[in-house]
């Protein structure tokens, strides 16, 4: 396994379910946000993958790219 796909490098959104790597963001009014668009999330509603791995098993342990995860 790479560093990059490693479980720690992924912050899922509360906001939109979805997943994506640590420093991916968009920046709106000087504010992070998920960077899914349309997604209003900011990084504080974020959750590590690692977290959300834990308490979900079933989900893969790497996430797929734009699927949702709920929680």
């Amino acid at each position: 396994m790479e560093q990059n796909d490693l479980v720690c490098n992924y912050v899922w959104c509360l906001h939109c379910e979805r997943t994506y790597k640590v420093g991916e963001h968009r920046i709106i009014d000087d504010i992070e946000m998920c960077p899914y668009e349309g997604c209003d999330g900011d990084l504080w509603d974020g959750m590590s993958w690692e977290d959300m791995y834990r308490h979900h098993p079933e989900y893969p342990e790497i996430p797929i790219k734009g699927a949702v995860y709920h929680q």
